[in-house]
């Protein structure tokens, strides 16, 4: 028995995601927008078919893609969900999520 086809929906102000995957191909570090890309619903099938294409950013074209860029982005959910934070599967309650501009120093 077979799953049903499921969307994936990332957040990002950044273009790659795990290290080569082009998530969000419009992201941009500096701008102060949260890129939203969303792909499916798609099946393990399309997924795996596709699935070079999450390296050259060339998901979002798919007709089953969509992005869009924003400076803030409400939740309203039910129960906290789990949700993959930069490789780490986290159990949240999100509410919202919005881009603090200089919030974070990197020091080299």
């Amino acid at each position: 028995m077979g799953s049903s086809p499921r969307a994936f929906l990332s957040f990002s102000n950044s273009k790659f995601t795990g290290g080569k995957m082009m998530i969000a191909p419009k992201a941009d570090p500096t701008d102060g927008w949260i890129e939203y890309v969303r792909w499916g619903p798609i099946g393990r099938l399309g997924l795996l078919w596709n699935f070079p294409s999450l390296f050259t950013g060339t998901h979002i074209e798919h007709r089953r893609a969509s992005r869009a860029g924003a400076k803030r982005i409400e939740f309203n959910l039910d129960a906290p969900m789990n949700v993959l934070v930069d490789g780490e599967i986290l159990r949240l309650d999100c509410r919202s999520l919005e881009i603090l501009p200089a919030a974070l120093e990197v020091a080299v």
